[in-house]
């Protein structure tokens, strides 16, 4: 094959992949119909063979429990340890499914933040700076912050920001849920 060729191919398939186009078979779904106009036909197998020209390398992601006996056991203890705690102003950075049909009641109206690239450590810290003046105004100086455990939420840029600026206040994921279902059952096991 002519080295031009070979190039195009490769630019091709490094531009979907670099955007986020992670299959072989759908990198050449893509980009079929324009290599054929340049004369080019190309296999989704060309396209691996490429991509493991390029350095890349295919693997799939280890299959993992969601949570083990030992986090679980956890999470119990802090929602048990925080039951009776004032949530009045607790800040929660929360990310729900799209399947997720309730609304939750008595929030306050804070600005829309919309965005398109990846969430890193950075970013995320770029958000806080930007938002955490206007989560002042709305609850004072008297108020705690909420997140999971997410990678970017622990890193270390992060951490400092927020011994910095934010109350501090233990994390766990899914917190206020089993918040909830703890009073429900002490109030079941009450009337039981």
């Amino acid at each position: 094959m002519p080295s031009n060729k070979l190039t195009l191919q490769r630019e091709t398939i490094l531009f979907y992949w670099n955007n986020g186009t992670c299959s072989p078979k759908e990198i050449h779904r893509l980009t079929a119909r324009k290599l054929t106009q340049d004369n080019i036909n190309m296999s989704y197998k060309t396209v691996g063979r490429r991509l493991h020209e390029l350095g890349y390398k295919n693997s799939l992601p280890i299959g993992t429990p969601m949570l083990t006996a030992i986090q679980k056991e956890k999470r119990v203890e802090w929602a048990q340890n925080h039951l009776n705690d004032s949530w009045e102003k607790t800040l929660f950075t929360m990310k729900l499914p799209s399947s997720y049909s309730e609304i939750p009641l008595n929030i306050g109206k804070t600005s829309l933040f919309c965005f398109t690239q990846i969430m890193n450590a950075e970013f995320y810290v770029e958000i806080l700076q930007n938002h955490i003046p206007e989560v002042r105004r709305m609850l004072g100086r008297r108020w705690r912050f909420q997140q999971d455990n997410d990678r970017k939420h622990t890193s270390r840029r992060a951490k400092e920001f927020l011994q910095e600026n934010v109350p501090k206040f233990s994390s766990g994921h899914q917190t206020a849920l089993i918040l909830i279902l703890l009073k429900i059952y002490g109030v079941l096991s009450s009337i039981t």
